[in-house]
């Protein structure tokens, strides 16, 4: 130990590693004060920091700011939209209803996407003139449904009478040359007879969502969330950051602010809850 003691020197090392190039190259520019670190670009990430992603288009923002305001039609009640970024079809839209502790308004979009997929558990979401899914898609995947139950039953198989490739998932964004950048947007591929609840499908939302509906959008595969108003007891910003918990068997990205007005409160203390 003696032989090494006069050559030992305190070095600053990078708390995190470098996530951005800019981070990266900023390290490197303080080579005598940072000790020295790998960097793995990930490009999709680099491209919705640095702003040349299609997301921030202005044909995306002026999407974006339709489906919201559409949410936002909604009020006083918190407003919700669910949508198919892929051909930008409504999917399913709604409130949240009083009367029961778990129907916010993620929880009512839940059970109306389930039923554009031949299911829904919830009375109230079929016969509530205000929450609304997409009937035309409900019956394309109830026939998808009884067609691929009729070719078990017959024993047609996936290479019968199919092009190479077609029985394949397929994954419903439409940005499918960035999924080989490991995106958590990117998520599974959608089967032919439908996606998995909101597999791909994009929320939007006028408040945040709390913990339970948070969660039941991880559970949704949903791909991204859009919120206007921060809430109370928001669990995306707020009060947490559920969606970046380690652990998770999903995630999906999230973006807030959408037509929030500049000046309004931003304390916990002056929001409203979730629902």
């Amino acid at each position: 130990a003696d032989a090494f003691a006069d050559n030992f020197r305190v070095e600053s090392v990078a708390e995190f590693a470098p996530l951005t190039r800019r981070q990266f190259d900023m390290l490197k520019t303080e080579r005598d004060t940072y000790w020295p670190c790998n960097f793995h670009e990930d490009k999709y990430f680099e491209s919705l920091v640095c702003g040349s992603h299609d997301l921030w288009s202005q044909a995306n923002h002026d999407l974006q700011e339709k489906y919201m305001t559409r949410a936002l039609n909604y009020a006083p009640q918190n407003g919700g939209v669910v949508v198919d970024p892929s051909s930008n079809t409504i999917i399913a839209e709604g409130h949240g209803t009083a009367g029961h502790p778990l129907h916010h308004t993620v929880m009512n979009l839940v059970d109306l996407v389930a039923r554009t997929q031949g299911g829904g558990a919830l009375n109230h979401t079929g016969h509530t003139d205000t929450l609304r899914y997409n009937k035309e898609l409900r019956e394309e995947n109830v026939k998808k449904v009884k067609g691929s139950s009729s070719d078990s039953s017959n024993g047609v198989g996936a290479a019968s009478g199919q092009e190479e490739g077609e029985g394949e998932d397929r994954p419903t964004t439409s940005h499918n040359h960035l999924k080989r950048y490991g995106s958590i947007a990117q998520l599974s591929a959608v089967p032919k007879t439908g996606p998995y609840l909101c597999t791909g499908y994009d929320v939007y939302l006028s408040h945040e969502p709390c913990h339970m509906c948070s969660m039941a959008l991880i559970h949704m595969r949903t791909r991204r969330v859009f919120y206007s108003s921060p809430s109370r007891d928001g669990a995306l910003g707020t009060s947490d950051k559920i969606h970046t918990l380690n652990g998770l068997n999903h995630r999906y990205e999230v973006y807030s602010g959408i037509l929030y007005p500049n000046g309004s409160p931003t304390s916990p203390a002056l929001l409203r809850n979730c629902c």
